[in-house]
Order: C-alpha cells, then structure tokens, then sequence
C-alpha cells in the first residue's frame, strides 16, 4: 500500500467565501461605462479570432504528435554493416526509403537493390538489377511507393512506378543537355521532382513521363568557392 503525505496548509479545508461580482459604476457626465473585457470593442472579434486559430493549431499538433513531449523516443539503435551487393569494387551511390517496407539502394554499376524488409538483413535485399547499364547512379529519391527516380552520370533519369518489378519496370530518360551529368535529385511528390544538373535545375511534375516531361530552368546550380582570409 503507498500513502500520500502532504506538508498541512491553513487554508486546506477551510471553504472560502466567492468573491461577490464588481457592479459596474454607472456613468458620470461624459463618461463612458469601461468595457470588463480586456480588450476594446472594435478588436473583441479579432482577438477571439486569433485565440481560436491558436487553439486550434494546438489540438492539430498535439493530434499529430507533433509537439516535443510526443515525440520523444529513446536513442536509435543501428545494426552493425550488411552486405548487400555483392559485385567487386561497386559503391552505393544512394539510397531512399519511402516507408519502413520499402528502400530502394543505387549503385555506381548503374544497378538497383531493393527490400521489402530493410530492417531484416542482407538476405532480405534483392540481388542488383542492372537498369542503367555503362552508368553510374549517384542519388535516388523515393517519394511514394509507387514512384523512384534516380540519377546517373551522363544526364539521365531512370524511373519506375514498380520500383520492386525487375528491370522491365524501370525506364531510361536523357534530360541533361551537358552530358557531364546530373548531381542530384529529390521528389517531393509522386507530381515535383528537381534534378541538379551541370547545366541548371531541371523539373517535372510528371516524373515517370519520359524526358518531354522535365524542363531545364537554366537557372544554374549553387557553386561554392572557397577563400582564404587573413586572420
């Protein structure tokens, strides 16, 4: 049995009298009778505005799990490394995971991998599908499960809508005029796709639609120079 013990307070117990309601005074010569509100008339309908809008975006984070108190979790624990491809002298060029039944991995053999359980080991990844063949793929970008697109180095996309159905389900698109390649791609939707290529920023609101539906900004990409300073 657990009991609880409080430190006695005077007035623990003791019914306190309810203060009786203030009566407005009334009005004197050109005075006006003061508002008990704390906030002028002319403002009353937007301040009951702005407290509803906050209440609401209240209940929408806290039904959301959004807020901090909901979304602490323990530490991340990692598995040691698997291998999963298992060609010579091939490196992972990228990898998206867009739920936690699905990871689509890119090599530089212009080769994809995929799980439907990532979380259960090597023998859980597909063998590597040759899509991109000559090419290496560098990035990936899963939004949905049912869309991936990725990037190689000589301006192509290669896309799938079945991105687990073999190498018949993914498709070859050039879409970077200089063929020194693209540099990077995230969807974020199945309908907003950016690539970074050498030439500009290229986009397409139907990703998986072959190359007439990417247009290249000509807006180029962000170059970084670095610079020394006395100090």
């Amino acid at each position: 049995m657990y009991t609880l013990r409080s430190t006695p307070n005077p007035t623990c117990g003791a019914v306190q009298p309810w203060p009786s309601p203030r009566k407005p005074r009334p009005p004197q010569g050109d005075h006006q009778p003061m508002s008990m509100l704390p906030f002028p008339p002319q403002h009353r309908g937007q301040t009951w505005a702005s407290w509803t809008l906050i209440a609401l975006v209240t209940v929408a984070l806290l039904t959301l799990g959004l807020t901090p108190a909901a979304n602490a979790a323990g530490p991340l624990s990692w598995s040691a490394p698997e291998l999963v491809d298992h060609q010579a002298h091939t490196a992972q060029g990228g990898i998206s995971c867009p739920s936690t039944s699905l990871c689509v991995a890119v090599d530089e053999a212009g080769n994809i991998l995929t799980s439907t359980d990532p979380a259960g080991g090597a023998s859980t990844w597909s063998a590597p599908v040759s899509v991109d063949p000559g090419h290496a793929l560098s990035q990936v970008s899963c939004p949905t499960a049912g869309l991936c697109v990725a990037v190689d180095n000589a301006g192509n996309v290669v896309t799938s809508t079945s991105p687990t159905g073999g190498v018949a389900a993914w498709s070859v698109a050039h879409i970077a005029t200089d063929v020194s390649g693209t540099l990077g791609v995230t969807c974020v939707s199945a309908s907003l796709c950016m690539v970074v290529g050498v030439d500009g920023l290229i986009y397409s609101a139907n990703p998986a639609g072959g190359a007439g539906t990417w247009t290249t900004t000509g807006v180029p990409p962000v170059r970084w120079t670095r610079r020394t300073t006395d100090p």
